[in-house]
Order: structure tokens, then C-alpha cells, then sequence
């Protein structure tokens, strides 16, 4: 059935995570019922510099579990099958565009980049096939409401009714 759904690829910091100031990290508002919605609507995916494999390791889950308020089970079906190197580029984040399914792309399965921040290649490569309108903006950091509005932009794009 997951193949028959959309991919959703999913950023962590300053995306379902928000940094206040004095370093402490909270979850932004509605994060643990976005995830669920992701989850019964999407094939999640991490791409997230918390697990540039793809998939997180059992401490990480439970430390992003306790900041969501959710259980670890909530948390297991996010995985992606691609990795991204974590090398900084000049822009000082890591191109993540090498971890997005290009088969699935290549067979024009729908996908959403739900992220912060994306490099100049991030950007060029997605506009050099024509995938720009995939990515998502969410900065829960600068704007704590924007997951309501990201979920909004899912529902009418995907035409989801599940309110």
C-alpha cells in the first residue's frame, strides 16, 4: 500500500523541532499530531541530518520521541532507504537532494520536501527536473504556527479530507 501513497521526506531541526533561545530544543506546536497525519497519509521519511542514512538509532528515537510526546512505535515507520553524505557545502548545510527516491521520481510518484533550509544544489537540481514546487518551507523556529499551514498545503494538495 506505501507505494500507492505519496513520499513525504522530513527534516528534524527547526522543522518539527524548534531551538529557543539558551540552546534548548522544544517541539513545535501540533509536531506529534503532524507526524501521525504524515503517517497515515504518506510514506514518511527522514531526511534530516539527525540520521543522513536514513534511518535513526533507538537513542535517537527515544530522545526526539520524549521532545514530541509521542511513543518510539510512532516514530519506527519514518525511515528512508537513501543516505545523503553529511558534508557541508559552501552554503554550510549538507546537499540532502542524493537521499530522494529518484526511481519513484523517475516513475512521477508524488513527493513533498518538508525542510528549513535547502542548498543552491539542493535547489538547482530539483529545478533542473522541474521538482521545485515539491519543497516545502517550514521554519517552526522563526514561524511556531507553520506545521498548521504545511498540513493545510498537504491536504489541498493531495486532496485529503482528514481534517
Amino acid at each position: 500500500m506505501s507505494a500507492q501513497r505519496p513520499i513525504a521526506y522530513l527534516d528534524v531541526d527547526d522543522t518539527i523541532l524548534r531551538r529557543l533561545p539558551g540552546e534548548k530544543t522544544v517541539a513545535a506546536p501540533g509536531a506529534g499530531e503532524f507526524l501521525r497525519f504524515l503517517a497515515r497519509h504518506f510514506e514518511a521519511r527522514w531526511l534530516t541530518r539527525w540520521c543522513p542514512g536514513g534511518m535513526m538509532r533507538p537513542a535517537q528515537l527515544v530522545r526526539l520521541a520524549h521532545h514530541l510526546t509521542l511513543a518510539v512505535p510512532d516514530l519506527k515507520a519514518f525511515r528512508n532507504p537513501r543516505a545523503f553524505e553529511d558534508l557541508e557545502t559552501p552554503d554550510g548545510y549538507p546537499s540532502k537532494w542524493r537521499a530522494l527516491d529518484w526511481d519513484a521520481i523517475a516513475i512521477s510518484r508524488p513527493f513533498v520536501w518538508i525542510e528549513n533550509y535547502i542548498t543552491r544544489e539542493d535547489e538547482a537540481v530539483l529545478a533542473r527536473h522541474g521538482l521545485l514546487d515539491s519543497y516545502i518551507h517550514c521554519d517552526v523556529t522563526a514561524e511556531p504556527g507553520r506545521l498548521a499551514e504545511v498540513r493545510a498545503i498537504l491536504q489541498d494538495r493531495f486532496h485529503l479530507d482528514d481534517a
